[in-house]
C-alpha cells in the first residue's frame, strides 16, 4: 500500500483521488494538457514527491549528507566540497584549483540555472554508471563540464543515488511534476525521456529528515527496477 503522503509520478496507486478522472478526460480530449496539469498540480499539492539525485560520493560526504542534508548549487558551496576532498587525501590542490577556475558557474550561458539550484528526476531512472556521467564522475557537472582530463574523478568514491522525499510547494518548478504523470500516463511515454517530463528542481537546503535513503547501484535497481513504465 502506497503512503497517502507521498507522490510516485510513475505510480497511479500513490495518485490522490480525482487525478486518474483528469487523466481520463485529458484522454478523451475533454480538456487541454495545461488545463489537465494545472488541476492536477492542485490535487497534488500537499504531497511529497518521491524524487532521486544521481551522483558520486566519498565515505565522509555519505556520513555529512546523513547528518547536514543537501545544499543548492554554488560556487562557494563547491568550494568547500573541494576543500574536504583536498584534506582527505582524494584531491590534489592543483586539480582542486582547475576545477574551480573551470566550473561551469563562472559560463553565463550555464549559471543562470544552476546557481542557488538542486536537481532531482521525479522518475527512477536506470542507475547505469557507464551511460550517465553524474555517476561516473565525481563532482557532478560543476565539477568535469569544463574540464579536459576528467580521469581523476572516475578514482574519486561511488555511484550513489539519493531517494529523496520533496515537498511540494519546496519545487522550484512545481508544474513539472504534473507534466511527468500526463507524459507518462496519458502520452505514452515509457519513462521520461526528455528533461522537461522528470527534471525537478529546489533552491531551499534539503534537511536530512526528507532523504530516504542513500543507494549504491546494485540496491537502488533492486528497489526501482520493477517501477519503470
Amino acid at each position: 500500500m502506497c503512503d497517502s503522503t507521498v507522490l510516485e509520478t510513475w505510480n497511479p496507486d500513490s495518485y490522490p483521488a480525482g487525478v486518474d478522472t483528469i487523466l481520463e478526460r485529458l484522454k478523451n480530449s475533454e480538456i487541454a494538457e495545461d488545463c489537465a496539469e494545472s488541476k492536477i498540480s492542485v490535487l497534488v499539492s500537499k504531497r511529497k514527491v518521491r524524487a532521486f539525485h544521481f551522483t558520486r560520493l566519498t565515505a565522509s560526504e555519505e556520513c555529512y549528507i546523513r547528518t547536514k542534508g543537501l545544499f543548492t548549487a554554488t560556487e562557494e558551496n563547491l568550494e568547500l566540497r573541494l576543500n574536504r576532498a583536498v584534506n582527505d587525501g582524494h584531491l590534489v590542490e592543483t586539480l582542486k584549483n582547475r576545477i574551480l577556475g573551470n566550473t561551469v558557474y563562472r559560463d553565463p550561458s550555464q549559471s543562470d540555472c544552476r546557481i542557488g539550484a538542486f536537481w532531482m528526476g521525479c522518475y527512477p531512472l536506470e542507475a547505469n554508471p557507464c551511460c550517465n556521467m553524474l555517476l561516473k564522475y565525481w563532482g557532478g557537472e560543476s565539477a568535469y563540464w569544463k574540464l579536459e582530463d576528467t580521469a581523476a574523478l572516475e578514482k574519486i568514491g561511488n555511484p550513489r543515488i539519493i531517494e529523496i522525499l520533496i515537498p511540494f510547494f519546496d519545487l522550484a518548478n512545481s508544474s513539472c511534476v504534473a507534466r511527468s504523470i500526463v507524459a507518462t500516463k496519458v502520452g505514452g511515454v515509457p519513462g521520461p525521456i526528455h528533461q522537461s517530463y522528470y527534471d525537478l528542481i529546489t533552491k531551499k537546503r534539503i534537511p536530512c529528515s526528507c532523504i530516504v535513503a542513500i543507494h549504491d547501484v546494485e540496491s537502488y535497481e533492486k528497489r526501482w527496477r520493477n517501477s519503470r513504465c
